[in-house]
């Protein structure tokens, strides 16, 4: 990528007013209680219903947003221990443990995780606050053998009631495995999740809740019709940015720098990603923040920007600013948290990302504003001139301890009302902006209103994005369900694809003409060149690298049984001669930016891939002395789609491989 430029902060229009903080019991209950994790998301905001959930030690609560701004500010000036949601404004369903709660993007669904396993409620039976409502539906995405947990849930607004979520052993902290999983709310039968990426530290997808039915966001901001957008962060480092379709089975992708900082000097890991844009136009480009931590003092974050290229074209290489003024970072108060670490919502008639980092003690939320489509204006954090407009997170318990950010949502339907004019008291209110919602370690809720000092900026959000909740809840479309298709075989493993395009098995998908077993992406500097779709109906050739049996055994047998087919099958394999690779001419390649580069097997028809053999040039460019290990055709050791008795080179990579060479 190009140079990383420093950034410093300036000065904005925004302005906050705090309604208050409460709590849903009494803080010394909460208080013997662990603090959340630090991928915790635990507030969440339905404007179109007007509803807010929020997950504390006793369970997850439910509430009228409205009721509950009218109870914050009443509260306001009581002592902490009195500042409590009365029981008769809120229903508390005893669900332990929550970790991440999340409306659906239409708002009739709520996924509220545990562990390893999503639970999912009907809005419709939440909002009666006289009953206790159940879940409709159980999916279990966590091996709990492997002590699996979900580390994060984000949902995919192009296609109804898919998600994607951050799976990870307990004991993975470095995130070296953690997979990246297609699910649906929509599925009947509990299959073994697909994983699209492993090795992955955090993602995010590009158009999110807060986009949904905002007439300030034109479709073309997040490519209308050419599926979903999203990114993640390999462990071996840099952002994937992938444009998913078929529900999130398939995908076309870049890889992009991240780093170095400091002229150069300075490496950084990703432990937190959000979007701050979605692609901006014809320029189809897309700005992300990134969280990161130096390599070299783990105690040192930094708050960046990328900006990176989302065409079908050859990359443009990504540009990065390494924004200032941002989270104050406390690494002693929160060592031994694992991420990712981000919490982000957009306001997109300011244009403008609010934001705030899991370890932050001070300065916890700040607002971000991001490149121009054009690259005229650049990003930066955005500061309050008046300190009596700072967002206020109050310390925690009697000893007023840091605090810290566990979840942050918004309300658009002008609950709280409208906010003070802060330079002058005496004119009239400022026009209505976001209810914003902060749920800290503590288990209690912050609430602020969000003015603008620009008045056109605050009446174009008024006018477009304030609307009054709906009174009546529609039942959730996903109560229906989706049954999984009958067992069918799989494509023969290991086939040629079209070049840049990784097609993930689909429970719920046909064959595309193109196999489900997918090479593995690997390490920084990954550059595809464009996608060509393959005709339906197309025959693979026959596998070359001994892949075939393993899949035919999961779709027969499941997760158990192919990762047992395919440890057999890598021992048989290992005994074999090293093939020779043929190249053709022309074929497309993949540039992994690795030391040394090498012919991909992609776009090679009939020619034996490098997957899964030994001594033999890989297909991702690694160096000469990675050459020797063992790459697999699949997603890493914890996945159904690959395990190897050599080093593993999971999607989108990790570092793996070339220590263990």
């Amino acid at each position: 990528m190009s140079p990383m430029q420093e950034v410093e902060s300036e000065v904005g229009g925004l302005v906050y007013q705090s309604l208050g903080t409460v709590g849903f019991s009494h803080p010394e209950e909460a208080a013997a209680f662990p603090v959340p994790p630090g991928y915790a998301k635990l507030v969440a905001v339905s404007s179109r219903y007007g509803l807010t959930l929020f997950a504390d030690h006793a369970g997850l609560c439910v509430t009228n947003t409205s009721r509950l701004a009218q109870v914050t500010e009443s509260l306001k000036e009581k002592l902490p221990a009195e500042q409590i949601v009365p029981g008769n404004d809120f229903s508390r369903i005893p669900l332990r443990e929550i970790t991440n709660v999340s409306f659906c993007p239409d708002e009739t669904t709520v996924a509220a995780v545990c562990g390893g396993t999503v639970h999912l409620f009907q809005t419709k039976d939440l909002a009666d606050l006289t009953t206790q409502a159940k879940a409709f539906r159980v999916q279990i995405l966590g091996d709990d053998d492997e002590c699996e947990l979900i580390r994060d849930l984000q949902w995919l607004v192009e296609f109804p009631f898919a998600y994607l979520a951050l799976v990870a052993s307990e004991r993975d902290t470095k995130c070296e495995h953690a997979k990246l999983v297609v699910g649906s709310a929509m599925s009947l039968d509990q299959l073994a999740p697909v994983a699209i990426a492993e090795g992955v530290r955090a993602f995010a997808v590009a158009r999110g809740q807060d986009d949904v039915g905002d007439e300030n966001v034109p479709k073309y901001s997040f490519g209308e019709g050419k599926g979903a957008l999203a990114a993640w962060a390999p462990f071996s480092g840099g952002v994937v940015v992938a444009r998913l379709t078929d529900g999130g089975y398939t995908a076309t992708m870049k890889h992009h720098g991240v780093g170095p900082c400091e002229e150069g000097s300075v490496d950084v890991h990703v432990d937190g990603l959000a979007f701050l844009v979605g692609e901006e136009g014809a320029n189809e480009t897309t700005a992300l923040l990134a969280l990161c931590v130096d390599k070299e003092d783990p105690e040192s974050h930094r708050a960046l920007c990328v900006t990176c290229d989302t065409s079908d074209g050859n990359t443009t290489p990504s540009a990065g600013y390494d924004m200032r003024g941002a989270f104050a970072i406390d690494d002693d108060e929160t060592s031994g948290l694992v991420g990712p670490y981000a919490h982000a919502r957009r306001v997109g008639a300011w244009r403008v990302a609010l934001a705030s980092h899991r370890k932050a003690w001070d300065n916890q939320l700040c607002a971000v504003r991001p490149p121009s489509a054009d690259g005229l204006v650049g990003p930066c954090v955005l500061d309050v001139e008046d300190d009596r407009c700072v967002p206020s997170i109050p310390l925690a318990g009697e000893d007023e301890d840091s605090n810290f950010v566990v979840g942050l949502a918004l309300d658009t339907t002008g609950a709280g009302g409208r906010m003070l004019h802060p330079a002058d008291k005496s004119r009239p209110r400022l026009p209505q902006g976001p209810l914003v919602f902060v749920a800290t370690a503590d288990a209690r809720l912050s609430v602020m209103r969000l003015g603008n000092l620009d008045e056109e900026l605050a009446m174009r959000f008024e006018a477009s994005s304030v609307k009054p909740a709906l009174a009546e809840v529609p039942l959730s479309p996903a109560l229906a369900g989706s049954p999984a298709p009958a067992p069918r075989p799989s494509p023969p493993g290991s086939a040629v694809k079209p070049s840049g395009r990784l097609c993930f098995e689909s429970p719920a998908a046909t064959w595309r003409g193109y196999a489900t077993s997918s090479p593995t992406a690997a390490t920084a500097g990954l550059e595809i060149s464009s996608p060509t779709a393959v005709p339906v109906g197309t025959t693979p050739p026959a596998p070359t690298s001994g892949f075939g049996a393993a899949f035919l055994a999961k779709a027969s047998a499941g997760y158990a049984a192919a990762q047992q087919a395919l440890e057999e099958e890598e021992s048989l394999a290992s005994k074999k001669p090293t093939p020779t690779l043929v190249p053709a001419a022309p074929v497309s390649q993949f540039n992994f930016g690795v030391a040394g580069s090498s012919t991909s097997a992609f776009g090679t028809t009939g020619a034996p891939t490098a997957f899964g053999t030994t001594g033999a040039t890989t297909a991702f460019g690694t160096t000469a002395a990675a050459s020797t290990a063992t790459t697999s055709a699949g997603f890493g050791a914890s996945s159904p789609f690959g395990q190897t008795s050599g080093a593993t080179v999971p999607a989108f990579g990790t570092a793996a491989a070339a220590a263990a060479a």
